[in-house]
């Protein structure tokens, strides 16, 4: 994202476009859900998702890279439709 003109990230990002499945800890346990990655860099990424995520959530993608399952924190959440969601992830290595 540019701030006047300023890029603001500290990565190039890459597109990506994968469809993943990933899950997060619940109070009914873990469930699997889907959505699409948009773009990715060494520190995140982006996707589309159809559940709504909040700001903080760590989320795990399942076996969608070399190094197997992944974790991420959400950093932000733009809701694009009803139930349509574009999120951004930070990676937690």
């Amino acid at each position: 994202m540019s701030l006047n003109g300023i890029e603001r990230r500290s990565e190039t990002r890459h597109p990506y476009f994968h469809s993943v499945e990933f899950s997060s800890p619940s109070e009914q346990g873990e469930e699997l859900l889907i959505g699409t990655t948009i773009n990715i860099s060494n520190s995140g990424l982006c996707l589309y998702s159809y559940v709504p995520l909040r700001e903080g959530q760590e989320i795990t993608i399942k076996g969608a890279f070399r190094a197997g399952h992944r974790t991420y924190t959400v950093r932000w959440v733009n809701k694009l439709l009803e139930d349509f969601f574009m999120v951004g992830l930070l990676s937690k290595l």
